[in-house]
């Protein structure tokens, strides 16, 4: 074991030479942790993916549900503007997925997101019907998408979307949770404590998308991401310069709404949800 760094300098060389010596891990196929089996009556959450990749980037609330039993389905809203890697990028997004107990479906023929480009109204009140009727279907608790500033265009116009076809539910999901990764959220209200095990775990379930990480190796930096992720949400959640505020290392930030009658968003109460209590003690569901 190497000796401990003397000088910052010393701590970030050694940074780096993790950093750059992580790539060469690939794809990890050691054992995984257990994940409980899901019940028929089990609760359902959602995740409106705008890419093959956010399932594991905004993932870890997720997650952390799959594991107190709940059913996992990411809904792929596009696999990409390019058709001829939608092939490869459905195969890495289904690793993925299952790498971390989710479902993976796909709810629009046009993968390429041209249901976000329709221009002609009923092309878009026929898209918004049938992916109600997927949600409907799904029976869903929380359904989760990004939010509306998340800067990436279609990561934006996804959001929009979904929150527009909450509005067409016969059954309405309870919660609405908006996630952030092109742009944090100035007010987030849910922070989620992650486990080192959990980080890794999306990880590795991000470095299954070998052509996106051969690219730009961005797995390796979602570990910072989350512990950037805990200073700033313990602080805007639990207030600045609060006390109170759990001494996360890692941790996601979201913003959760609950959902009235008409699938308007309503206010809710702060959560610091930590790697030691059930989600139902923390959250309104």
């Amino acid at each position: 074991m190497n000796s401990p760094p003397k000088t910052y300098a010393d701590w970030i060389e050694s940074l780096v030479a993790l950093r750059d010596a992580a790539e060469s891990i690939g794809r990890d196929t050691s054992a995984r942790p257990s994940l409980p089996p899901v019940a028929e009556d089990a609760p359902v959450v959602v995740i409106c993916s705008p890419h093959p990749d956010d399932e594991a980037i905004v993932g870890l609330l997720p997650y952390r549900l799959r594991q107190e039993g709940w059913r996992v389905v990411n809904l792929a809203m596009t696999l990409g503007s390019r058709f001829e890697e939608h092939g490869r990028r459905r195969g890495e997004l289904e690793c993925s997925c299952a790498s971390l107990g989710f479902e993976c479906r796909y709810p629009f023929e046009d993968l390429s997101g041209g249901f976000l480009r329709a221009s002609k109204e009923a092309q878009r009140e026929d898209a918004l019907a049938g992916f109600g009727a997927v949600l409907d279907d799904l029976g869903a608790t929380i359904v989760l998408a990004p939010h509306l500033a998340d800067a990436h265009p279609t990561h934006v116009s996804v959001g929009n979307f979904v929150r527009e076809a909450i509005k067409t539910l016969n059954r309405r999901p309870q919660l609405y949770v908006e996630s952030e990764f092109w742009a944090t959220m100035p007010e987030p209200n849910c922070i989620v404590e992650a486990t080192p095990l959990e980080v890794s775990e999306l990880v590795r379930a991000l470095a299954e998308h070998e052509g996106e990480v051969r690219r730009n190796p961005y797995h390796l930096t979602l570990p910072a991401w989350m512990e950037d992720s805990a200073r700033r949400g313990t602080e805007l959640v639990g207030g600045f310069g609060s006390s109170s505020g759990a001494p996360f290392r890692f941790a996601s930030s979201y913003l959760v709404s609950a959902i009235d009658s008409e699938g308007e968003l309503l206010g809710h109460r702060p959560v610091l949800w930590q790697t030691k209590t059930l989600f139902r003690s923390r959250i309104r569901v």
